[in-house]
Parts: structure tokens; C-alpha cells; sequence
């Protein structure tokens, strides 16, 4: 409760930096791309490099016949899933939304998953709610 409480105040704080920022933090904010994705694919995140190598035959078998979206939370982990892209086996590859309900909301909102598949070991109230 007291989690949520404080990244529901911090948001908009976040959200007003934005424009400011580089572009990783606009992704991160998902401030940074207004496109329409296909809804009802799935959104598959993994941590960083070793759990997105994990879920490598994962991602090629569900990319092949619905739209993938892959997250991590560390630019090497979104620059391994850039080359699942570049292969047809995602749509494609960004940094995880930060764990503020503002921007899981806007990054729910544009990719519209039906399922989420997560392969980490780190708990993030917000995306997990």
C-alpha cells in the first residue's frame, strides 16, 4: 500500500521530466512513441540478457503467429531482443516501463497484450498488477 501510494505521487513528477529527458527515460515513461500496435499479442520481459536467452525458443515460436513485444529492464537486454526484430521473431524491442502506474498504464494501453510472460526473478507491484 505504501508502495503504491508513493509511485502514484512520484508519477506525474516522472511524467514532467519526460519531455526533458533523453529517450531511454521517455521509454522508460512510455512517453516516447504514439504508433497504434495490434492488440491482443503478448508482451514478454525478461530482466536482462540471461533471462532473454532463456526465452530465446519461447519468443521465436510465439512471434512467429501473434505480435510480440519483448521488454528488459537494461539497454543490453533490449538490444538482444532488437536482433529477435531484425530476425521476424518480435515486433518489437524496448526497455521495460519503469514500475509507476502512469506509465504501465500508457505502455498497456499502446500494446494492449492478452497475455504477459515474465522470466525474472524481480517482483514490480505496479507491472504485475
Amino acid at each position: 500500500m505504501i508502495y503504491r501510494a508513493v509511485t502514484r505521487a512520484a508519477g506525474p513528477l516522472a511524467d514532467l521530466a519526460g519531455p526533458l529527458a533523453g529517450a531511454d527515460w521517455r521509454e522508460r515513461l512510455a512517453l516516447d512513441d504514439e504508433a497504434l500496435h495490434p492488440p491482443g499479442g503478448v508482451w514478454l520481459h525478461g530482466a536482462s540478457v540471461g533471462e532473454l536467452t532463456s526465452a530465446r525458443g519461447v519468443a521465436r515460436a510465439l512471434g512467429r503467429d501473434l505480435p510480440l513485444v519483448v521488454t528488459a529492464n537494461t539497454a543490453t537486454g533490449r538490444n538482444l531482443a532488437a536482433d529477435w526484430c531484425r530476425d521476424g521473431w518480435a515486433a518489437e524491442a524496448r526497455l521495460a516501463p519503469l514500475d509507476l502506474p502512469g506509465a504501465v498504464e500508457r505502455f498497456l494501453d499502446r500494446f494492449a497484450p492478452s497475455v504477459i510472460v515474465t522470466v525474472e526473478n524481480e517482483i514490480w507491484p505496479n507491472r504485475a498488477r
